[in-house]
């Protein structure tokens, strides 16, 4: 199976020189979609510059001291993509998205994560399961929960600790836009296009598609995502 991508081809926020070299890192299938995430190994060589080659990047991943969503990753490969909770050492950070693409942010350490949901199914004898943006899927305290809210799972159990519906006012991050704003408004469509959602940002009323819309409440003050 071939490990490597042309540069390039790399997406562009992958912060990577394009002709220093004719291949890159390719990530491995994992719970982001390659247009969506950025290998590990990219994050710490060039995005936070704490290695200057690969080689250096083993070493680190070896000494096992790097861990994502709280645990140990030691393939370069590994896709890190939308809310990642990332821990080199002493130091934590969070893959956010924005406009073009993931910015790696530094935070305080963070012990729980949130989760956007992108589906929920109805099982055998009215159990509720959710999909949640990375992929993962997971059984429902209740049937409360909707597409498009957001829950904050505790990294220690992956158990729910915190539900954000997408309603009025909720506090969300809008991707497309690179800010956050409040909801005025949930405009519901009758086809296979996405709700459309008003967010009041900087004082502009905007529609957005809801897949753009992440609901975060509190949440990115209480790691420090913008301090």
């Amino acid at each position: 199976m071939m490990s490597k991508l042309k540069r390039m081809a790399a997406p562009k926020n992958w912060r990577i020189e394009r002709k220093t070299a004719k291949f890159t890192v390719l990530p491995r299938p994992g719970p982001h979609a390659k247009s969506s995430s950025i290998p590990l190994g990219i994050v710490i060589r060039d995005n936070l510059a704490i290695a200057e080659d690969m080689r250096e990047v083993k070493i680190i991943l070896n000494s096992r001291i790097v861990k994502i969503d709280n645990r140990v990753v030691r393939d370069h490969r590994f896709p890190v993509g939308s809310m990642d909770i990332l821990s080199i050492g002493e130091k934590t950070f969070m893959a956010l998205p924005i406009k073009k693409g993931l910015q790696i942010t530094e935070i305080k350490q963070a012990k729980r994560k949130i989760f956007s949901i992108k589906r929920k199914t109805v099982l055998k004898k009215g159990v509720v399961q959710l999909t949640l943006h990375d992929g993962r899927t997971m059984i429902a305290d209740s049937p409360d929960y909707k597409v498009g809210d957001s829950v904050v799972i505790s990294l220690s159990d992956m158990k729910i600790s915190e539900k954000m519906p997408m309603k009025e006012g909720a506090e969300v991050m809008v991707s497309s836009m690179e800010g956050t704003g409040k909801i005025k408004k949930i405009i519901t469509t009758r086809s296979s296009q996405s709700n459309r959602i008003v967010v009041e940002i900087s004082g502009n009323d905007l529609q957005i598609p809801q897949r753009n819309v992440f609901v975060v409440g509190n949440y990115l003050k209480s790691v420090g995502v913008g301090e």
